[in-house]
């Protein structure tokens, strides 16, 4: 009878080796399969055939007197049975446990994956440390995260990542910037380190780090008392009407994160250095009149006459008022104190590089544009993204450089507590000698490297005031859009689900060689088919311009247009010259004063036509229904389509303006949207950093020659996108309005 105990702690002992082995082995193999399910059924099974091995001499010898089993010998292997059923029950309920956990939570990470890429990624990173090779999660995993591709301008350096203004997100490596790891795609922190130093660059996003994007790192990681390091990337301007120029690579710098105050303002003009014509940038070229240091400080009084900023008595700043930001300065005063501290004023570009000018409707509202007093110079609710106070509204902050058209004036941003908000967005300059209320200071440190002192100068055009062409003149304009073709088109399915079907269409395009093909999509829900799609013309944002891959067109029309798609309509969506798989010289969608802007503008409008004609051959559309959509770079060049083709019968045109920059008059915007005459619909964000709502939005929507009832325009408390709840009521709304079964 011992045989049966010694065979229990024998298959216990074997047992749990084979679990253990089998764990380490699959963990390092990185298999998804339920081989602990098998090795478990064979274990049981093998069990039970040990056991009939070993009791199998005590059957077949029945007429032999076995001895009686002692107590304890039956006490072991009673224990010993217990410990076996315990272990099998304990690795059956880590199998299921596991299995439980991976099922639990798939579904919540599908949901998020569809708008929280950074929820998705922190619940799928633990289970794939459990389930390497699982296809959903890697699927996944490829959805909401990218791969990166960064230079610095030092080797062996090591990256690490977490998610911006979250505290509860810790520092994960990324390995080496030679081979980096994918990363959520969603806003993130990025920290570089080099030679025991850590260089952090905030709100960096991965749509941007492509293509060897560079960082250049400073050789010091010393910077000013509450400074905060701004690592040098690449980085261009998102000002209205200078958001066309090209991008610049920038050295590392430093920001103050507060505007400089009453109280440190007091220690320069009571020091000697204030007096010292070495700290000030005279003698200065003021119109042809040269301005020297000792004319100019005569201008720099307070209200009795004493040095000091405008705003100032007796040499002094108001009882109470130390951190107030220093108001009431000339451009002169701003230079000479930073100077003084041994920085200087910023340039624009650093300046716009801080500012998220795109995330203004987050900002502005939690910013000083009170209309009635300055606020202390900390104010943790204005703080932004990279822990700067103030920098919208308060005082404007001077800047380094000059205006192109007016050389005495110098660049001044972000508004103060007097302006209207929406001087957030706005590049402004003001004469250096301009030493208003709302004028103030916020300094840089420059590691060994100047400031950008190039001039720039936006031409805000005036559309409303500016003379119209004669009808026949536009009669002119509009026959550059005319074409003769006979080709055929051809249609086929290239993709789709149960509901949406996805066709392509060809022809030979209406310009250019033989060989010159016009391409687009078709996006519908099949159950409308057969009575009757209500077609929509699409236009897409220039990102359009600079993707090459259709499959994003694929991909994502039926997600971002699915309320239509449910509603009936169908979406046809050209592939435009220059756009995607078409993509040539033309990279911008600003326009200039080349030919090559005008003859594509031309080429774009023709494939709009021609996409028009294919709407008309199909059978399943109903033509007396068709619309019009643009998003952003579509919605401005709504203006010229809705004019060409008056087989469109209403415009849904979505962050639309006109553009400051000027082109060939034939292919002039504001020329065209006179003459608009079907229903439009615009929607916009108050903060748009593209079509600012005075200088661009409304002059728009008041050259659009319609009755107030036939055009509408919605403002939202945003930038450039409007409430995505709002843009599916009021679309849908505004087609059940205007289009007629």
């Amino acid at each position: 009878m011992k045989r049966i105990p010694r065979y229990l702690g024998g298959y216990i002992a074997f047992s749990l080796t084979v679990f253990e082995a089998s764990d380490l082995i699959f963990s390092r193999i990185e298999t998804e399969n339920d081989y602990f399910n098998e090795i478990l059924i064979l274990l049981i099974i093998g069990f039970f055939i040990g056991l009939s091995i070993t009791i199998y001499p005590l059957i077949i010898n029945k007429e032999k007197t076995i001895p009686k089993a002692s107590s304890s010998i039956k006490s072991l292997s009673i224990a010993l049975s217990v410990i076996l059923l315990g272990t099998f029950s304990y690795y059956g309920y880590k199998i299921i446990s596991k299995d439980s956990i991976l099922e639990d939570q798939l579904p919540e990470i599908i949901d998020l994956a569809k708008n929280n890429n950074k929820e998705a990624y922190k619940k799928i990173i633990p289970l794939l440390q459990v389930y390497p090779e699982n296809k959903i999660l890697l699927k996944y995993y490829e959805e909401v995260t990218d791969s990166i591709e960064i230079n610095t301008n030092y080797d062996n350096v090591n990256v690490q990542f977490k998610f911006s203004n979250d505290t509860t997100s810790v520092w994960q490596s990324l390995g080496n910037v030679t081979n980096l790891k994918r990363v959520p795609f969603t806003r993130i922190d990025l920290r570089f380190q080099v030679n025991g130093k850590n260089f952090e660059s905030k709100f960096q996003h991965p749509y941007f780090l492509k293509d060897g994007y560079e960082f250049k790192l400073p050789e010091s990681d010393e910077i000013p008392e509450n400074h905060v390091l701004i690592v040098g990337t690449s980085n261009s301007l998102s000002f209205p009407g200078l958001d066309h120029l090209p991008e610049k690579q920038m050295n590392s710098y430093s920001i103050s994160k507060y505007e400089v105050s009453n109280k440190e303002y007091k220690e320069f003009l009571d020091s000697e250095e204030y007096n010292d014509p070495n700290y000030w940038p005279f003698p200065f070229n003021l119109d042809g009149k040269i301005l020297s240091f000792s004319n100019a400080q005569k201008l720099f009084v307070d209200k009795y006459g004493n040095p000091g900023p405008s705003n100032w008595e007796v040499g002094s700043y108001p009882n109470g008022k130390g951190n107030n930001p220093v108001s009431g300065i000339s451009w002169f005063e701003a230079f000479a104190y930073a100077k003084f501290k041994g920085q200087s004023l910023p340039d624009i570009y650093q300046w716009e590089n801080v500012a998220f000018l795109s995330r203004a409707f987050e900002i502005i509202p939690n910013s000083n544009f009170n209309r009635e007093n300055l606020l202390d110079i900390e104010n943790l609710k204005s703080e932004n993204f990279l822990g700067l106070h103030n920098l919208a509204g308060n005082v404007r902050e001077w800047a380094m450089n000059p205006d192109i058209g007016f050389p005495k004036n110098r660049a001044i941003l972000g508004g103060s507590f007097l302006d209207e908000t929406y001087l957030y967005n706005d590049f402004y300059t003001q004469s250096v000698l301009d030493r208003s209320d709302g004028n103030g200071i916020r300094l840089v440190y420059n590691f060994n490297e100047k400031e950008d002192q190039s001039s720039y100068g936006v031409e805000v055009r005036d559309f409303i005031n500016s003379p119209d062409v004669t009808d026949e003149v536009f009669e002119y304009y509009l026959s550059q859009f005319s074409y003769e073709s006979d080709s055929k088109f051809t249609t086929k399915k290239v993709s789709g689900t149960e509901e949406v079907i996805v066709e392509k269409y060809e022809v030979k395009a209406p310009y250019g060689s033989d060989n010159e093909i016009l391409s687009g999509y078709v996006f519908f829900n099949k159950k409308f088919q057969e009575k009757g799609l209500k077609p929509i013309i699409f236009f897409p944002g220039s990102n359009a311009l600079h993707q090459s891959d259709e499959n994003e067109v694929i991909n994502n029309i039926p997600n971002y247009l699915n309320y239509l798609l449910n509603s009936g309509y169908a979406i046809i969506h050209p592939i435009y010259k220059s756009t995607y798989s078409r993509q040539d010289e033309q990279r911008s969608d600003y326009g200039d004063m080349t030919d090559q802007y005008k003859n594509h503008v031309i080429m774009w409008g023709k494939d709009y036509k021609r996409s028009i004609d294919y709407i008309f051959e199909r059978e399943d559309f109903n033509v007396s229904e068709l619309s019009y959509m643009g998003v952003s770079w579509g919605g401005f060049m709504g203006n010229i389509l809705l004019a060409i083709d008056k087989r469109v019968k209403a415009g849904f045109l979505l962050v639309a303006g006109l553009e400051f920059q000027k082109c060939k008059k034939e292919v002039d915007a504001m020329y065209y949207t006179r003459r608009i005459e079907v229903p439009i619909l615009m929607m916009n964000g108050r903060y748009d950093q593209y079509f600012p709502l005075e200088t661009s939005q409304k002059p728009m929507f008041d050259l659009i020659n319609l009755p107030p009832e036939k055009k509408k325009h919605y403002v939202y408390d945003s930038g450039h996108f409007v409430p995505r709840q709002e843009q599916i009521k009021f679309h849908l709304d505004w087609l059940n309005k205007f289009l007629t079964n």
